[in-house]
């Protein structure tokens, strides 16, 4: 069968776990691979937002950086609902996204559930659910060596739990959906946002980009000013962007929310803006001789572990009636996994 990458003898990885914009380089990259699970089996577990570092929301002007973050993201997704604005928003968050095209892009979009209103990240943040699947998020982390102890987490504003490691609270987006602002200031504080490359974070790329905000430091857009606030924006692969907040680097992250339990631990913080919820943004991509999970048994997987994909795989696994014990799945960075996979170049492990 022939490849997009030219042919060759195959030495690169049979399996790989990575998220977009990966998956679908990847599969547009070969026509001899094939996704072979995703997270629709996981539905809603994984939940993309923004949290705040808690000492940040405390400064001077912390709580009116989260609200402008909020109205930044709804205001993209505002253009994106739009019959008229859809492709042109679409086109410019592809663009942002790894160079992704308009047709890529509407699949991306049906991978990604976007909670492109208040009213919807209102809605998980209060909602029943939200806890459930925390504790199960928790759990599984703290059992598999995820995390180094289970994180206090709290669900409500900040007189509800104060003193939790992980808050969940739509108190900021509830302020931005009533329509209030921030003080404006002759010298407004600067607060900085760490995003990496995925279809609900790439909407702050873009919101720069259009001139929603200004991203880089000492310049303020329109919703800055409103809030009162200068947002840098700090673009980074999505690693880094975890250490940079672990390591007080930034105020706030783009993160899921198995992802932050850890960095939580040193460094508490509150989730303000849930983006988006992973409908198969996440998947096992394998060559075309994996034909059933079983067939994984003695190979190598290869993925970020500790992190979303090594939940992904491994919850997989359990929905698939799979000892864990069985397979490998080994650490990677999930674009050199994927540039590996699509150039079939041989791992060093």
């Amino acid at each position: 069968m022939t490849s997009g990458c030219g042919g060759g003898e195959d030495k690169g990885p049979k399996a790989i776990v990575v998220w977009n914009p990966f998956v679908i380089s990847t599969l547009a990259s070969r026509e001899d691979v094939r996704v072979l699970f995703d997270s629709t089996k996981i539905p809603n577990e994984i939940v993309d937002s923004v949290v705040v570092a808690k000492s940040s929301l405390e400064k001077p002007g912390g709580e009116a950086f989260a609200c402008a973050v909020i109205e930044t993201f709804y205001e993209v997704n505002k253009a994106m609902a739009d019959p008229a604005k859809r492709d042109d928003t679409l086109k410019a968050i592809g663009q942002k996204f790894a160079a992704v095209s308009l047709e890529d892009m509407e699949k991306v979009v049906k991978q990604t559930k976007f909670y492109g209103t208040p009213d919807e990240g209102i809605a998980v943040l209060t909602g029943a659910e939200l806890p459930k699947t925390m504790e199960t998020v928790v759990g599984f982390c703290e059992s598999h060596g995820i995390v180094d102890q289970k994180p206090s987490l709290g669900f409500g504003d900040a007189g509800k739990a104060p003193d939790a490691a992980l808050r969940f609270d739509a108190s900021y987006i509830e302020k931005v959906k009533k329509g209030e602002t921030g003080t404006p200031a002759p010298a407004p504080p600067t607060f900085s946002l760490a995003w990496s490359e995925y279809p609900s974070w790439s909407v702050f790329g873009v919101a720069d980009s259009t001139g929603i905000i200004n991203g880089k430091k000492g310049e303020l857009g329109p919703i800055e000013k409103k809030w009162g606030v200068d947002i840098e924006l700090k673009e980074a692969e999505y690693d880094p962007c975890l250490a940079m907040y672990g390591a007080g680097q930034c105020d706030a992250v783009c993160i899921t929310n198995m992802d932050i339990l850890q960095p939580s631990l040193g460094r508490p913080g509150v989730m303000v803006l849930p983006t988006s919820t992973s409908f198969g943004a996440d998947a096992c991509i394998v060559t075309s001789d994996i034909k059933t999970v079983e067939d994984l048994k003695g190979v190598k997987v290869y993925g970020l572990e500790k992190s979303v994909s090594e939940y992904c795989f491994v919850r997989n696994l359990e929905l698939l009636k799979q000892a864990e014990k069985d397979y490998s799945f080994s650490n990677m960075d999930p674009a050199a996994a994927a540039l590996a996979m699509q150039q079939k170049a041989a791992v060093s492990d």
